[in-house]
């Protein structure tokens, strides 16, 4: 319904009770494609709050479970301007969300104040990406498919929980003639619990910068306990192929 409602649109929340509300999803959701844009906001649930500096000081009542969901993405966004905040995202067998280049421009997105590969508590692996079958994210910002001139810049993941997750807390690659750049990875927690004193690593990387993904700010993170890096950067280079991730 919001896709096809004119100016942006906010998707609110008022389930009657005191519990944490699970959602059980049962096939993919369809992705956000307005460009004015849209608010998924679970923070409106009565008793949700992100507190002072989340996420360590968020609570959140509205999860999305992908158990049942099959091969699926828990939230994909292809197109600007959308916010999606105080959801816990578990579960699903790809990614948690996935912010994907357009012809037009994937740009502008924020992801606040999310639990992604957690239980409703923080502490609990429920991670994202179960299917192993590629490397998913919590939160994962590329070009798909290669080959083609798409664009994802401006995005901002602040304030997130993203832990127990195959394979990346957050993932940001690139496909030239694509073009991923800009993107900001800021106040998170990647692989740990909500107290940010426990390990709950993500499979691989806390984050992912790879492909020629350019001018991306990773700052102010709390990054451990993570099986790989804390932060990987890598390029791309075989017998036909030299691509340079740089500037970030």
């Amino acid at each position: 319904s919001a896709n096809v409602s004119p100016g942006n649109d906010l998707i609110d929340f008022n389930i009657p009770g005191t519990m944490v509300h699970v959602i059980n999803v049962l096939t993919q959701l369809p992705p956000l494609t307005d460009f004015a844009g849209v608010t998924i906001d679970g923070l409106t649930q009565v008793g949700s709050t992100s507190g002072i500096q989340p996420p360590a000081t968020a609570t959140l009542m509205i999860e999305l479970n992908g158990f049942a969901a099959g091969p699926s993405h828990g939230l994909i966004v292809v197109s600007p301007n959308n916010i999606i905040q105080g959801l816990i995202i578990n579960r699903f067998e790809q990614d948690g969300i996935r912010i994907e280049g357009t012809l037009s421009g994937t740009y502008d997105n924020l992801v606040h104040c999310n639990f992604l590969g957690t239980d409703f508590s923080g502490t609990v692996d429920m991670g994202n990406g179960s299917t192993q079958a590629s490397p998913w994210a919590g939160v994962n910002i590329l070009i798909g498919p290669c080959g083609e001139p798409l664009t994802c810049y401006n995005n901002v993941v602040d304030g997130n929980l993203s832990s127990g997750n195959y394979a990346e807390g957050v993932s940001i690659s690139n496909c030239p003639p694509g073009d991923v750049f800009n993107n900001s990875v800021i106040n998170n927690y990647l692989g740990t619990d909500i107290t940010g004193m426990l390990d709950l690593g993500n499979d691989h990387d806390g984050v992912y910068i790879g492909e020629g993904a350019r001018d991306n700010y990773v700052g102010n993170n709390v990054i451990s306990g993570n099986d790989y890096e804390g932060v990987c950067i890598m390029g791309y280079v075989d017998e036909f192929l030299q691509i340079y991730t740089h500037d970030n």
